[in-house]
């Protein structure tokens, strides 16, 4: 497809479909997620997780370790896997839940504004009571956690041999709920802030919660690569990856892809579900945004 435009000199962005709200971190619904197969087929390993506008794919996610009742307790494995498939023993009994080393050693952001932690459980509609594990093992004050639990369309499958749990939930919906550093409070009760640096997250009381999975963001977003002018006439090539801005639709979302070969660096972009075709409207399309300088002005034409 190409498109002949005529654009003054300077800065513009060039877009697939109409424009939506920039997310703001707060406690707030997971909206969406891929996993590595459909619902009804676990095993549901994360592949990226949607909050709003804002997605984050697993290669910037982490797990932590979990244990029951302190630091170094009873290994809670469930937790730490990426499949939310898998639900934690409660059967252990009260008590704290503390994940920390997301990522393998202090937590601290990477992400900007942007939501942080992303808590999944099957059932939803609990209230947990959570903490910021802060360095040195103290625990901040404790936040009540609202009911912002999102169906994702997806249930709880009978588990595999040795689940803890095997059995209870079964057929419930698998939910997700997000916060930020900044929705917690430090041990005189203050808010967090972005520079702030935590252990981890303590699940101080379930309050009838069965969490099935807990990822943090971790590690600083690649730092896009310039366009390449390919030869004299200024033809510039982008790749597809290297978007400033991703948009989910309603019925649709770009996630990043490494399924099928011919990709000129780590992966692709994949509009999911597949099958479908837009045809001319627009408004229902996902929309990758690139942001692009033109030194002159001039006649521009742009395809894809």
């Amino acid at each position: 497809m190409c498109r002949k435009l005529i654009w003054p000199k300077g800065l513009v962005i060039l877009a697939l479909a109409a424009a939506a709200p920039i997310c703001s971190a707060a406690v707030g619904p997971v909206t969406g997620i891929t996993t590595d197969n459909p619902p009804g087929s676990p095993p549901y390993n994360i592949l990226s997780i949607t909050v709003g506008s804002y997605t984050v794919t697993v290669d910037r996610l982490a797990t932590g370790t979990t244990t029951h009742g302190s630091i170094g307790g009873t290994p809670c494995p469930e937790m730490d896997d990426w499949d939310i498939n898998t639900a934690l023993d409660w059967n252990l009994g009260g008590g704290d839940y503390w994940t920390i080393s997301f990522g393998g050693g202090p937590w601290k952001n990477s992400n900007g504004d942007n939501p942080d932690f992303f808590l999944f459980e099957y059932g939803g509609s609990q209230t947990p009571d959570i903490a910021a594990i802060l360095p040195g093992g103290g625990l901040g004050q404790t936040v009540t956690i609202p009911d912002q639990w999102a169906n994702l369309g997806y249930s709880r499958v009978a588990a595999a041999s040795g689940d803890p749990v095997s059995g209870s939930g079964d057929g419930q919906s698998l939910e997700g709920m997000s916060w930020a550093i900044t929705d917690l409070l430090d041990a005189a009760g203050n808010p967090l802030t972005n520079n702030s640096v935590i252990e981890g997250i303590a699940i101080v009381n379930r309050n009838g919660i069965d969490p099935i999975g807990f990822f943090a963001v971790v590690g600083d977003a690649p730092e896009p690569e310039p366009v390449r002018q390919l030869d004299a006439d200024g033809l510039v090539v982008i790749e597809a990856e290297l978007y400033d801005d991703i948009v989910p639709s309603a019925e649709f979302e770009f996630v990043f892809n490494t399924d099928f070969d011919g990709y000129s660096r780590a992966g692709c972009m994949r509009s999911l579900p597949s099958g479908t075709n837009v045809s001319s409207d627009a408004s229902r399309s996902a929309r990758l945004d690139y942001q692009v300088e033109f030194k002159q002005a001039g006649m521009v034409y742009v395809w894809g």
